[in-house]
């Protein structure tokens, strides 16, 4: 009798794509195979898949030893996140064995997206409030909004603080400024995973100093030349801080 013994069969198999790719554009998926084995590789079916969904098959006939094979696969995304990319290579070897070979990769799809700012007022004294509006387009709730301030004209910004959007998009920051000058302010997403970075508009502001409201009272409206009088005066700053001056009594 003659013993056949099949020799062994292995497939090296490989995916690279790009780390990260814009929603709407085209990505192409780089595959590479190679038979490591000493038979000849017959009848591989080449399966891509993102997130578990079929985007491409392919059949190779032949694959011999040591031979290597390049498919580029070309895919665009319909939504942002991340897409695991998976391959997987199936055969038949010579005793009738089924093979699996597998090989991943992710894939950051990102999308724009677009940020506006607008505010209350556009003329502030010292130490009132700013109300400082603003949304996202495309609508995305929780993303963080930073909102910053720049007085040298936009070469160095100071963040004034954060704020989440709403399930609208929207946010709304209370800003109450503490210096006089001419500011100008902007709304920034420093971006995610699967959004790019988005700054919005910039709005003029300017913060003016106040003078403060003198107010003057007596104790009485009505004295006669002996009796002793009583001045208060009363000051309201901006900042909303009473102060309260007694004229010491005189006759």
């Amino acid at each position: 009798p003659v013993s056949v013994i099949a020799l062994p069969t292995n497939i090296k198999l490989g995916v690279n794509s790009p780390s990260e790719v814009r929603l709407g554009d085209y990505v192409d998926i780089e595959i590479s195979l190679k038979n490591t084995g000493a038979a000849p590789v017959y009848g591989v079916t080449l399966s891509t898949y993102s997130n578990d969904t079929l985007i491409d098959e392919r059949f190779i006939s032949i694959l011999p030893p040591k031979g290597t094979a390049h498919i580029f696969v070309t895919y665009k995304p319909k939504n942002e996140g991340i897409h695991n990319i998976i391959v997987r290579a199936l055969w038949t070897d010579q005793s009738g064995s089924s093979n699996v070979a597998m090989a991943s990769t992710k894939l950051h799809v990102k999308r724009d997206v677009n940020l506006y700012t607008y505010v209350n007022v556009s003329k502030v004294d010292v130490y009132k409030h700013v109300e400082i509006y603003g949304f996202v387009n495309p609508p995305i709730e929780n993303l963080t909004i930073t909102i910053e301030s720049s007085i040298d004209g936009g070469l160095t910004w100071v963040v004034l603080g954060n704020v989440l959007t709403n399930k609208a998009g929207h946010f709304k920051f209370v800003w109450t400024p503490d210096r006089i000058g001419s500011y100008i302010i902007r709304s920034h997403f420093i971006g995610s995973e699967i959004y790019y970075e988005a700054v919005s508009n910039v709005i003029s502001i300017t913060v003016s100093k106040t003078s403060p409201k003198l107010t003057l009272s007596v104790n009485s409206n009505s004295v006669t030349t002996k009796d002793k009088v009583k001045f208060k005066v009363t000051t309201y700053c901006a900042s909303g801080l009473y102060f309260k001056v007694l004229q010491p009594a005189k006759s």
